[in-house]
């Protein structure tokens, strides 16, 4: 199996052996890793190097369409070259059309962003729509986020929630993150609240320190079908040691109120005291009320 080995200055894979891929079949499989690793990513990678763009290309045209995507994708951000952004839109298209989903959601990007230079296009709208139903994460993360803000489509977060349920499902953090911000607007108790609840619980586990906090708030203010004050606070202190703010003035809150914890106006004042110096205005006010 190839390991991607990193995502930063460029896309650097090795092999098993430490070569890069030399064939189809190796540089195909690279590609179905690679598109993976796109997919879960919520922002465009960087333009890779030229030897990677060379072999992705030449695996490309002997009919590895994974690897159309994944170059066309990689082409597609920061470029400031029209010949560029029209051989990604052309990559992308012939993707999407060899039925690689990933690619149709890079199309869908590249039309978004004005970056898409063919003649003609399926509408963005559209091509993310079967690229979410076909299982991609990514194309249904846009999906939420275009709605969320009416962007390109009526703005309606009851279709966005449920499709960044679907990027969450699909294993994406972001789309989990983003379904469990909406946790203080939806119903107490509910099965809206219910699915946003598992969605911040994974984005939590994941080491998203401000989904802990929410979750953990979602359980001091009784919003979930089973509150448990300890395990708010318990939640409220894994996203303090993950750098929120706000979980450290929730811990301090708790101990304040004796909710989940007893009472204690000196280990309140030592929680809320960090929360505040986190950049917590909460926290900084219950300070005030303290000394």
């Amino acid at each position: 199996m190839l390991i991607v080995v990193a995502l930063a200055a460029g896309l650097s894979v090795t092999s098993p052996t430490g070569q890069s891929p030399t064939n189809i079949d190796a540089a195909s499989e690279w590609c179905m890793v690679m598109t993976k690793v796109l997919q879960e990513h919520p922002s465009l990678p960087e333009t890779p190097s030229q030897d990677v763009i060379d072999r992705c290309q030449a695996a490309c045209d002997q009919g590895a369409m994974h690897c159309c995507a994944v170059l066309g994708n990689a082409l597609l951000p920061r470029s400031q070259i029209p010949v560029a952004r029209s051989r990604a839109a052309v990559l992308l298209k012939r993707a999407c059309n060899g039925g690689v989903w990933y690619g149709c959601t890079g199309l869908a990007v590249a039309e978004i962003l004005g970056l898409d230079t063919l003649d003609t296009r399926d509408s963005a709208l559209e091509i993310l729509r079967i690229s979410c139903t076909n299982g991609d994460p990514k194309a249904c993360f846009m999906l939420g986020y275009l709605f969320e803000h009416g962007k390109g489509a009526p703005k309606d977060l009851a279709v966005a929630q449920d499709a960044f349920g679907r990027a969450c499902d699909l294993g994406m953090v972001e789309g989990c993150k983003s379904l469990g911000g909406y946790t203080l607007s939806l119903p107490p108790k509910s099965a809206a609240m219910s699915r946003a609840a598992n969605a911040l619980a994974k984005a939590c586990n994941a080491g998203v320190g401000r989904s802990c906090f929410q979750l953990g708030l979602a359980h001091m203010t009784e919003r979930v079908a089973r509150p448990n004050p300890r395990q708010g606070v318990r939640l409220s202190r894994k996203a303090c040691d993950l750098g929120s703010a706000e979980g450290c003035s929730l811990v301090g809150a708790a101990y304040l109120k004796g909710r989940g914890v007893p009472r204690s106006r000196s280990i309140a004042s030592k929680w809320l005291k960090i929360g505040c110096e986190g950049g917590d205005a909460i926290g900084c006010e219950a300070m005030a009320t303290l000394e």
